[in-house]
């Protein structure tokens, strides 16, 4: 399990961070307040759950024998866009209301994946049961 963590290991750290932020979004339901029209949606579990559910799904990438590079893309793909959202909600919601939001670290966050969906090798990604990975 470790040999496979170590192949990917920051598709396991940010799946992990993922679900972590997905888990306490769905735990704090007053958290965003503004604008009125859309904070009922914004503190939505389900809205929440996404977080989960592509984090999970990004840290169990890492532990299959049989990963491969076009479910990788998939998975960075949601995962910059859903902390694209998060930032850029937060952001608008900090400029308004004044409130403290950790829009800068989300950011830093999202930049990340993005960086890392843009290095994303199809030759490193893969791995199947006869690669070194799994010896």
């Amino acid at each position: 399990m470790l040999k496979r963590i170590k192949a990917n290991p920051m598709h396991f750290w940010i799946g992990l961070g993922m679900i972590g932020i997905g888990v306490w979004l769905s735990l704090n339901d007053n958290y965003f307040t503004w604008p009125p029209g859309l904070r009922d949606f914004a503190n939505e579990d389900a809205v929440d759950m996404l977080f989960v559910v592509a984090g999970a799904s990004m840290a169990l990438w890492t532990l299959d024998d049989y990963r491969t590079p076009t479910w990788d893309h998939i998975q960075l793909v949601a995962a910059a866009m859903l902390m694209s959202a998060l930032t850029m909600y937060q952001f608008c919601h900090w400029f308004v209301t004044g409130a403290p939001m950790p829009w800068i670290s989300n950011g830093v966050i999202t930049a990340y994946v993005v960086i890392l969906a843009k290095r994303s090798d199809s030759g490193h990604a893969m791995a199947g049961p006869d690669t070194q990975i799994n010896k």
